[in-house]
C-alpha cells in the first residue's frame, strides 16, 4: 500500500512541477510580451493583413474565371487581346466575322509569331479538333508557333495531336489561364 501512495504522491508531484514550469514559461512570456508589445501587435496585424490580401486575390481570381465562364466566343477573344496586351505582345484580332484560317489571335512578340486559337467552352474538354485549326492558322499566318487557349481542359486526342504536331503547339487549360491571369494582374 505505501508503494501506491508513494508512486501517486510523485505524480501529483511532477504535476505541480509541470504547472509550476507552466505558469512560468507564461510569466517570462507576459514580461517579453509587456516590454516589446508593439512589435507583437505589428507582427500580428500584418499575418492578418496577409492572409486577407491572399484570401482577397484568390477570390479575385475565382471571380475572374467566373466572368470568363460567362462570356461569349466573341467576348472571350476581345478578353485574351487585352490579356496578350498586357503580356506585352502585339496582337492581330484575325478572327472576326469568321474565315479566321484556323487562328482567332495572331500574336507577336521580338519577332515571334504564334497562332491563338480561342476555345470557351461550358463544360465539354477541347478536342484535337481545335488543335487542328490551330495548326492550320499557324501555317496560313506564317506562324513560329500555335497556341489554343480554353477556359475548359484537352482530351487526350487533343494533347496527343499537339504532341506530334511539326509546329510547337502550347495548350492553355483552365489552370494555365488562371495561373496567366493571377501574374497578369500583379
Amino acid at each position: 500500500m505505501a508503494r501506491g501512495s508513494r508512486s501517486r504522491r510523485r505524480r501529483s508531484g511532477s504535476r505541480l512541477g509541470g504547472a509550476a514550469l507552466g505558469a512560468l514559461i507564461i510569466l517570462i512570456a507576459i514580461t517579453i510580451f509587456w516590454k516589446h508589445w508593439p512589435w507583437f501587435v505589428g507582427a500580428g496585424v500584418l499575418v492578418v493583413a496577409a492572409w486577407i490580401w491572399h484570401l482577397a486575390r484568390r477570390h479575385k481570381i475565382d471571380l475572374a474565371m467566373d466572368a470568363i465562364d460567362a462570356m461569349s466566343g466573341t467576348e472571350f477573344e476581345r478578353f485574351l487581346t487585352r490579356l496578350f496586351h498586357r503580356l506585352g505582345y502585339a496582337v492581330t484580332h484575325v478572327g472576326r466575322g469568321g474565315g479566321d484560317f484556323g487562328a482567332d489571335l495572331v500574336i507577336e512578340k521580338n519577332r515571334f509569331r504564334i497562332a491563338v486559337q480561342a476555345k470557351n467552352y461550358d463544360k465539354d474538354k477541347v478536342g484535337n479538333d481545335a488543335v487542328q485549326q490551330a495548326i492550320a492558322g499557324a501555317t496560313y499566318y506564317d506562324c513560329h508557333q500555335a497556341m489554343v487557349v480554353t477556359n475548359s481542359r484537352y482530351t487526350a486526342a487533343a494533347r496527343k495531336q499537339a504532341a506530334n504536331s511539326s509546329i510547337p503547339v502550347s495548350l492553355w487549360g483552365r489552370r494555365e489561364l488562371e495561373q496567366v491571369v493571377r501574374s497578369a494582374q500583379d
